[in-house]
């Protein structure tokens, strides 16, 4: 039942995959083609059908989430609201510098309220948990406090790019056409949607570069490890040669010994047998 559940949910990201990356295509070609009503239908058709599934498979994955990992489920909806908060502090319009008033926040949000309040909660569990699930628990908060660092990072990085830049550095490029299409049409998007679009390149991007550092970190461990593994059993079978030549050398001692005795017993009988025969 197990492996046909892990199946299915394998097979939905699969597919949730190629849609997305057939979504992005097309968005691609409806872009370089507005002008024709077919693309721009078939387009406006599929992105129909995609957003029907990917709401059904969000909510089998929300409730999946509620029963299983409640904690995970929290820490998703606090992710979100990270991300989602600069668009609040835009739509008020009374923001004059955006990259300082983000600062602000997630010094306060990330530094005090997730490297600090929740590291403390998980300490406080940490005292009532069984000592086979500390280690469970540990990787839980490393995994939580990384997840909202990254965010504050990749957040941070987006509002930088966007206020010190206007997509200039992508003219060299304007030589190809549907690539001078896509930058016009993301040049006239709201400050808000490209900055939310950049925050997830940057979280993307800082994910891959964690999960490879990761990777790496236990990689070398193992190295590490092996070679730790070979030093000690060299060590082994030098102390098991040094045993075995000992064992070896007290044996032949012990045989030169034994002879000595059953000499001198002989000699004695032979003595003995002597006296013997005088009487």
């Amino acid at each position: 039942m197990k492996n046909k559940k892990y199946k299915r949910i394998f097979s939905h990201e699969k597919i949730l995959l190629v849609a997305t990356l057939i979504f992005f295509i097309l968005l691609i070609l409806t872009i370089y083609n507005s002008e024709k009503f077919y693309f721009t239908l078939f387009y406006s058709l599929y992105f129909l059908v995609y957003f029907i599934f990917c709401t059904i498979i969000g909510i089998k994955t929300l409730r999946n989430a509620y029963k299983n990992e409640p904690f995970g489920l929290f820490i998703y909806f606090l992710a979100i609201f990270f991300i989602i908060f600069p668009t609040m502090l835009i739509s008020t319009g009374s923001v004059t510098n955006l990259s300082d008033s983000i600062k602000t926040f997630y010094t306060i949000g990330v530094g005090v309220g997730i490297n600090y309040v929740i590291d403390n909660i998980f300490k406080f569990i940490e005292v009532e948990t069984e000592n086979e699930k500390k280690k469970e628990l540990t990787k839980i908060g490393a995994v939580t406090k990384s997840l909202f660092n990254i965010i504050y990072i990749s957040e941070y990085t987006a509002v930088i790019i966007l206020e010190q830049s206007n997509l200039n550095f992508f003219t060299p490029l304007n030589d190809y056409v549907w690539i001078e299409c896509i930058i016009n049409w993301v040049k006239n998007w709201p400050f808000w949607i490209k900055l939310i679009m950049l925050t997830l390149i940057c979280l993307i991007i800082l994910s891959v570069f964690m999960s490879i550092s990761i990777s790496l970190i236990k990689k070398e461990l193992d190295m590490k490890t092996k070679n730790q593994t070979k030093i000690l059993k060299r060590k082994i079978e030098d102390e098991l040669y040094l045993v075995s030549e000992l064992t070896s050398t007290i044996k032949e001692n012990n045989s030169d010994i034994l002879k000595n005795l059953e000499n001198i017993e002989s000699k004695l009988r032979i003595e003995l047998d002597n006296f013997n025969n005088l009487d």
